[in-house]
């Protein structure tokens, strides 16, 4: 074969992969609606008012407490798997600390998701292990967070979530006996 007509079969067979490569996209982007992605993520910012106390380690008095701070220093990362247009299955961590405190959540569950052509309302209900840490200690309960929220569309593939409210319950148990009195 000489140098020339290799080139052409070369050039042919290009050409033929592209125009075959261009076809199978056109196809598939007619193919396709405006449809529900398989999977969501989230990554932001969250506030945290857990409203409670703790013991106060070391002290003389069994019933001394101190109350938990705000934690204006968190963050949240959730991702959800799609079943359909409504229903999504959510898996979510939140994590939030300040002043020798912090507060840890993994939960798991149902999310139910109304979608517009510019924004998405949904609603969830998540349970799992939330561990708080004191300066004396941590402990770990089970929880579960209530709520939803709102994410409008800027791009094809990039909502901006306006907001999330969460009412979260835990049940954490800490001893109140001073060492001092073990009876």
């Amino acid at each position: 074969m000489k140098l020339n007509q290799i080139r052409r079969n070369a050039r042919s067979w290009t050409r033929g992969l592209l125009i075959f490569a261009l076809t199978l996209i056109a196809v598939n982007a007619v193919a396709q609606d405006e449809g529900v992605p398989k999977i969501d993520v989230f990554v932001g910012y969250q506030y945290l008012n857990p409203a409670g106390d703790v013991p106060v380690p070391n002290t003389s008095s069994p019933v001394q407490s101190q109350t938990l701070v705000d934690f204006r220093h968190g963050f949240g990362l959730a991702g959800a798997y799609n079943f359909n247009r409504y229903l999504g299955l959510e898996g979510d961590y939140g994590g939030d600390w300040k002043n020798g405190f912090s507060v840890n959540t993994v939960s798991f569950g149902p999310r139910l998701m109304l979608r517009t052509d510019s924004a998405n309302f949904f609603v969830h209900a998540l349970f799992g292990e939330n561990r708080l840490g004191t300066p004396s200690g941590s402990n770990s309960g089970l929880g579960a967070i209530l709520g939803g929220g709102i994410d409008l569309r800027l791009w094809k593939h990039f909502d901006w979530r306006v907001f999330e409210a969460d009412y979260q319950w835990t049940k954490h148990d800490f001893s109140t006996v001073p060492s001092s009195q073990p009876d």
